[in-house]
Formats: C-alpha cells, sequence, structure tokens
C-alpha cells in the first residue's frame, strides 16, 4: 500500500481487495481511473507504529500510524485498514467502497512503535 507505483495500474491496484459485496464497485472505479481514496501526492510519511484493533486467522483490522508532512505541514495520521485473508493473502476488504478510514493523530499513545530489525 505504500508503493504508489502499485496504485497506479488498476491491475495492480485490484490485486489488493478481497472479495466482499463492493469489489465490483470498486473494480468498476479503478478502472475507470477512480481512486481508491487517500491517495495524494503532496503528501510524504514513514510508519511510526501499530495497533492491531481486531484479529483472527480470516481477518483483520489493522490502524498504522503515520509521522510526515503534506503540503509542507508536519502532520500525525492514523490509517485503519481493514482486511481479509483470501489467495494466501492479506487483502483489503471489499465490504464497503472507501476500504480504508484516517484521521488525524494528536498523539502515538496506544501504539506499538515499528522498528527495523538489524
Amino acid at each position: 500500500m505504500t508503493d504508489q507505483s502499485i496504485l497506479t495500474t488498476p491491475a495492480s491496484a485490484i490485486k489488493l481487495f478481497g472479495p466482499g459485496p463492493e469489489y465490483e464497485h470498486i473494480q468498476q472505479r479503478l478502472r475507470s481511473g477512480g481512486s481508491t481514496g487517500g491517495h495524494n501526492d503532496g503528501a510524504r510519511a514513514v510508519i511510526y507504529g501499530y495497533r492491531v484493533l481486531e484479529a483472527d486467522s480470516r481477518q483483520a483490522t489493522i490502524d498504522l500510524a503515520y509521522q510526515g508532512s503534506m503540503n509542507g505541514s508536519a502532520v500525525n495520521l492514523s490509517i485503519v485498514y481493514r482486511l481479509t485473508w483470501s489467495q494466501g493473502d492479506w487483502k483489503l476488504r471489499s465490504e464497503q467502497t472507501q476500504p480504508v478510514s484516517s484521521s488525524i493523530l494528536s498523539s502515538f499513545a496506544g501504539y506499538t512503535e515499528w522498528k527495523e530489525q538489524d
């Protein structure tokens, strides 16, 4: 999801989605040049941390916290991803036409910091 080149090709973006009631609508929107939502060319961000809101072997809801900038201003952002296990990979659920939701964060309290392994 952080590789913008994936989102520039409709066929690649469609592969990010699992089955669901809105799958056909999302697929049609992407093929007609529409967006999955949340894309902003003026935004840059790195993952700060995460929270697992719910998870089992078939579905998960993951909240990722990002530190970044948008149009020259610092911003902390939360993006919630609703995922389903499909075809051997985690994919965005197609239950709604907007598969992710976002909000501005005032702090990173409650998030597990994302650290790269040495």
